[in-house]
């Protein structure tokens, strides 16, 4: 179990990362020893920080099949938030997304471009399309 420092520390991390749309490495790498209720603790703060645009909760994995093919013993839940509501007659803004991308091996080559900001982003890069072979 972290201790509320490091809790308040990794949810600030976590904070502006989502402010920012900077992809940060997963909290497990700088804290292998964070569980289950130090992850529901982190999220809680930064829900705090956003009470008022709270419209919502979800519960996910409720049935025990479930469950027992995900590897879990208990049902996840989690708030959903004003910005995350969507009309189908409003398109939307793929400026508010960072794609997850491709890191390049090559140190001279340029870093894609995330298209929320319009620097260069390491991680960032628009989602690609798979297809699929045709069966011979």
């Amino acid at each position: 179990m972290l201790t509320e420092v490091q809790q308040s520390t990794l949810a600030d991390l976590l904070h502006a990362a989502e402010r920012d749309r900077a992809p940060i490495p997963p909290l497990t790498e700088s804290h292998p020893e964070l569980g289950a209720a130090d992850a529901y603790e982190i999220q809680l703060r930064n829900i705090r920080r956003r009470t008022a645009e709270v419209v919502g909760h979800k519960v996910g994995l409720s049935s025990k099949a479930m469950q027992q093919m995900m590897g879990v013993d208990e049902p996840d839940y989690g708030h959903l938030l004003a910005d995350m509501r969507l009309s189908e007659s409003v398109p939307v803004d793929a400026g508010r997304y960072c794609y997850p991308g491709w890191r390049s091996r090559s140190p001279s080559s340029s870093a894609p471009t995330c298209p929320a900001r319009a620097a260069p982003r390491r991680t960032c890069s628009p989602p690609r399309r798979r297809t699929r072979r045709p069966s011979s």
